[in-house]
């Protein structure tokens, strides 16, 4: 059985952010840890969604929501057959809206935005419209104002319900900081990379890199480069056939320099095993 990614229906428009929805088709499929520049809200319509973080995991469930900040890594798998609204916020819009404060001032409280709908109706209406909106046949200038005003007002009732924290380490020259990094290591994560390479090319000590890592990206180096080490090889099995490469050539290629290390971080991501991931494909 082959695996499809989710039918996704883009909303295609003059909007200052993106917005569409998608529906999960197979429950195999792991979106594996990655980050955005955008702020990113999902509001499960129907079904189950669980969004991992490093530390913690929640599973929304219908008429519940999440939102994600920047820089904030994170892997999502459809738990049921499943129907998902997506905003993603880009950084200058959020940063024009909230004056220049956006993550310097203040943040996206994670646990206190997953909210059941009894205890906020507002915010749960509001959703209720915008995907009214969002369906609506109407492809006018009116259907992208009423879009607009919905997900102003979900912004603005989020903000009302206390839900954000004040912190300014993610600040926009952390933010340049972070892709630096992660750019660096995705170049060369096939590598004995290791944590005093990266500190040297960010002209930083080992222990400051260290630190801003764990903060920004909430886990450690090594843990950061195992999940840029295990994008790589998803990418490598989804673009090989079958018997082009054995699993232990995927390891290597992707910078596993031992397979039962890549076993064991392959099957503890992805609640399953690399062959039988796979043959998924096949």
């Amino acid at each position: 059985m082959s695996i499809k990614h989710e039918n996704i229906n883009y909303y295609s428009s003059p909007l200052p952010f993106k917005i569409f929805t998608f529906h999960a088709k197979n429950l195999d499929r792991v979106i594996q840890p990655h980050w955005h520049r955008s702020t990113e809200i999902l509001f499960c319509i129907e079904g189950k969604l669980k969004i991992t973080f490093p530390k913690k995991a929640y599973i929304l469930k219908e008429n519940q929501f999440a939102v994600i900040n920047p820089v904030q890594i994170h892997s999502t798998q459809s738990l049921s057959h499943n129907w998902v609204l997506c905003i993603q916020l880009p950084f200058s819009f959020m940063n024009n809206i909230s004056k220049n404060t956006f993550m310097e001032k203040f943040i996206f409280n994670t646990e206190k935005c997953i909210f059941d709908p009894g205890n906020s109706k507002v915010i749960n209406q509001l959703f209720k419209q915008l995907i009214k909106n969002y369906n609506s046949n109407e492809n006018s200038i009116l259907k992208d104002i009423d879009i607009s005003c919905n997900v102003c007002q979900i912004i603005k009732n989020l903000i009302d319900k206390n839900a954000t924290i004040i912190s300014n380490k993610y600040s926009g020259s952390n933010i340049a900081f972070t892709e630096k990094i992660i750019n660096f290591i995705d170049k060369n994560c096939q590598h004995d990379l290791t944590l005093d390479d990266v500190a040297n090319f960010c002209s930083y000590s080992s222990s400051y890199t260290s630190r801003i890592i764990k903060e920004i990206l909430g886990t450690s180096f090594y843990n950061f480069l195992n999940s840029i080490r295990l994008t790589k090889v998803i990418t490598i099995i989804k673009n090989s056939k079958k018997n082009e490469l054995n699993l232990i050539e995927v390891a290597e290629k992707s910078g596993f320099k031992n397979y039962r290390n890549f076993y064991n971080s392959f099957k503890k991501t992805y609640h399953i095993s690399p062959g039988k991931f796979r043959n998924n494909f096949s």
